[in-house]
């Protein structure tokens, strides 16, 4: 009665159109749900994740040399995925984060990647107070694969101005910001690093520069949604 009474006062809305929900606990509605569709690994660069008419490595990564690190991401990030990552982010509800693991798995799966020894989170910048996202979403991950989280990535906040920058020298004043942690041991080891958005792959490219430190077998990357920007 309370349950049917509480339904009544506060219907449950879908996240991103709020338009009510029908009964089962959904937290999105039939048509938004349509957005939450697995990227096709097969149509897409390696490296970078950016679409590419096949799975061979794009133009860019060729031209910059990208061989150290395969990404990955399961979602595109628009319309309700946006929605649902700002949610688990900034809209008080962190919870997400286990629907967003099993996104994850099930990308993993279709990566067809080898099982990793460790998931390890993106490091939040240090300034930042509360909850590590990237942490959340690889620990809902970990549980499902059976593999350990360990946050052995350190970042520092650089307070240099970085406008007037190229792409190339920002990502090299970033990496100068991410430290593997002395207690990391990582040699020899399948790494993959999880993150929550993917934009332009200078934060994913800096922790695996910084995990190299520990000399690892293999690095691997992937996101729960990718954004359109590169």
């Amino acid at each position: 009665m309370l349950e049917m009474l509480g339904n009544i006062v506060f219907p449950p809305l879908c996240l991103h159109c709020e338009e009510r929900l029908d009964k089962g606990g959904r937290l999105i509605c039939k048509a938004c749900a349509s957005f939450f569709e697995l990227i096709d690994p097969e149509t897409r660069c390696p490296y970078c994740f950016t679409e590419n008419g096949g799975s061979a490595p794009c133009c860019e990564c060729v031209e910059k040399r990208r061989w150290g690190l395969q990404v990955g991401a399961a979602l595109e990030y628009f319309g309700p995925v946006a929605t649902f990552v700002k949610k688990m982010k900034r809209g008080g509800m962190p919870y997400l984060a286990k629907t967003g693991g099993a996104f994850l798995f099930g990308q993993f799966q279709t990566l067809g990647w080898p099982m990793p020894d460790l998931l390890i989170p993106i490091p939040r910048r240090s300034w930042l107070q509360g909850t590590n996202h990237a942490t959340l979403l690889a620990l809902s991950l970990g549980k499902l694969l059976g593999v350990p989280v360990r946050e052995w990535v350190k970042r520092t906040s650089g307070d240099l101005s970085q406008a007037r920058l190229s792409s190339s020298q920002r990502e090299a004043l970033a990496g100068e910001n991410f430290f593997l942690k002395k207690k990391a041991k990582i040699e020899g080891k399948v790494i993959l690093i999880i993150d929550d958005v993917r934009t332009t792959g200078t934060t994913l490219r800096c922790t695996a520069q910084a995990l190299k430190e520990g000399f690892p077998k293999r690095l691997y990357a992937l996101t729960l949604a990718r954004a359109g920007f590169d």
